[in-house]
């Protein structure tokens, strides 16, 4: 029974030491990543606080001598410096083939299957494109983008409400508004329409994107409630040379 239970503690202690090590050793080459796809992305240009990388699934130990993880997300903050900045980049590289050597040396090559990404735009950036203050976007029900804008009609403040669409139109995130109205004017006096023709022309701009690494195209663009939602992706992705 004394054997049985030594047996048993060790067993434990073993498996202990055994998932340490394995975290130990992710922790080790997540730094290693990080370290080898910083000086990647400098020669895409890409503005951006240092790179923040973690290496998915477990066991790790078994993942690098098969020299094949199963996922690894790179986390790109304060992306861009004049325009839009993009608060968060997040990425997830699929299929990431790299060899223990790399990882140990920081020298040679890291690839990926397939990337893909996602950020979002902030309402605030977007209007602020159009020069209309106190301009306010949202994301409708419906998944339409809302507008509201504070107006002054026939010497009387007033309400301009309606809705827009985004769109990726030459790989760019493109806003036009498709309906446009008065609040206050079920029905719309014919003074209004300068105004609403005015507004909707201000209103349809093009968002720019700051420069991002991999050759990363837009896929999709989509209003949600913290602004819009963009989606990217790249085929057969060198993530180091």
């Amino acid at each position: 029974m004394r054997i049985l239970r030594r047996t048993l503690v060790g067993l434990v202690v073993l498996a202990v030491l055994l998932v340490v090590a394995d975290r130990v050793a992710a922790w080790a080459a997540q730094r290693a990543v990080a370290a080898h796809v910083a000086s990647e992305l400098a020669s895409y240009q890409v503005d951006s606080a240092p790179p923040e990388v973690t290496v998915g699934g477990v066991p790790f130990l078994t993942q690098v001598a098969g020299g094949r993880f199963e996922s690894v997300t790179l986390r790109l903050r304060d992306v861009g410096s004049d325009g839009v900045t993009l608060p968060m980049v997040e990425l997830e590289a699929i299929g990431v083939t790299v060899t223990a050597s790399t990882l140990i040396d920081r020298e040679g090559p890291i690839d990926a299957e397939r990337v893909d990404g996602s950020a979002t735009i902030g309402y605030a950036s977007v209007a602020a494109l159009t020069d209309l203050e106190s301009l306010q976007l949202s994301a409708g029900p419906d998944g339409a983008l809302r507008v509201q804008l504070p107006a002054e009609l026939l010497g009387q403040p007033v309400t301009l409400v309606g809705t827009g669409e985004v769109a990726v139109t030459g790989g760019a995130v493109q806003v036009a508004v498709t309906e446009l109205a008065v609040e206050e004017f079920p029905e719309l006096p014919p003074e209004a329409e300068s105004l609403l023709a005015d507004v909707t022309r201000r209103l349809s701009v093009q968002v720019p994107l700051p420069p991002l690494p991999y050759g990363l195209a837009v896929e999709s663009v989509h209003p949600e409630p913290e602004g819009l939602t963009v989606t990217f992706r790249a085929h057969d992705v060198p993530l180091a040379r």
